[in-house]
């Protein structure tokens, strides 16, 4: 996906990536952060650099007024991330329901192009299906495809 997204830096050995937003609250550090929870499958997690936890705080909401360009930041270090552990396998959930909806919103709405690339599971009754518009999952599951 080639969608205009900020500049960011990674720490290859914590597989953490930060970027700043730039909006209306000001200059806000994210992160976003791959950890590995099984063979090859990886829980992304996303938010904003909390100096007083020292990390990632994904219950904050900033309300920059840069959503987009900062969702296709996010998009881009997963293909970055992707790039690098093509074997891979990304687990995503939100914090709480309202960010799932909006991981499954940024799906629907770029479906055509991720596909291309990836394939996506989506979480529903207690099994894992292939994504499909208009269904609301509990959480997901990304493929590169090789």
């Amino acid at each position: 996906m080639n969608q205009p997204h900020y500049a960011f830096t990674h720490a290859s050995k914590k597989k953490t990536f930060s970027f700043y937003s730039l909006g209306r609250q000001g200059k806000i550090k994210k992160v976003v952060q791959f950890k590995l929870i099984e063979d090859d499958v990886y829980n992304l997690g996303f938010g904003d650099y909390s100096v007083k936890l020292k990390s990632l705080d994904d219950k904050v909401v900033t309300d920059n007024g840069d959503m987009e360009k900062v969702l296709a930041t996010v998009i881009a270090i997963t293909e970055h991330f992707f790039n690098g552990h093509p074997n891979a396998r990304i687990f995503l959930t939100g914090s709480n329901t309202a960010r799932t909806r909006l991981y499954q919103i940024i799906i629907n709405i770029n479906f055509e192009s991720l596909i291309q690339d990836y394939e996506i599971f989506g979480f529903l009754d207690d099994e894992w299906c292939l994504f499909q518009k208009n269904i609301n999952y509990e959480s997901f599951l990304i493929f590169k495809l090789l």
